[in-house]
């Protein structure tokens, strides 16, 4: 499911609350309390960007390049936000992103968007 230079995938449901963490990389590891901490900060700048974005339609960041890192994130239309961290210039990043997001809803029929995106606090 992961490629190569994957270094950590989150899941951050609708209300900024972390739902899923996973390293790959030792590098990237941090703990539980960081791990929430950067859902929640990530879930606040995702909203502030929409809302302040001088471009029509957008719905947030979708990619927060650092040196050693880059962070790529895509929000589903139930609004849980999946976030990559990955090794800069890392290929196909967009297509892993959709690929996990379309599995992480298949797995939790609720989280469907076409179904009652509503009914579970995970989505």
């Amino acid at each position: 499911m992961t490629g190569s230079g994957v270094m950590s995938m989150y899941v951050v449901n609708k209300s900024g609350g972390l739902v899923f963490t996973k390293d790959f990389a030792e590098v990237a590891r941090v703990d539980l309390n960081d791990s929430l901490r950067l859902a929640s900060i990530w879930h606040s700048l995702h909203a502030i960007a929409a809302q302040l974005s001088p471009i029509s339609g957008c719905s947030g960041i979708e990619l927060l390049e650092a040196d050693e890192f880059d962070l790529h994130c895509l929000e589903a239309p139930t609004g849980t936000k999946f976030l990559l961290v990955v090794e800069p210039q890392t290929p196909s990043v967009q297509q892993l992103l959709h690929r996990w997001a379309d599995r992480f809803h298949a797995a939790r029929p609720a989280c469907r968007p076409s179904q009652r995106p509503y009914a579970s606090p995970f989505c």
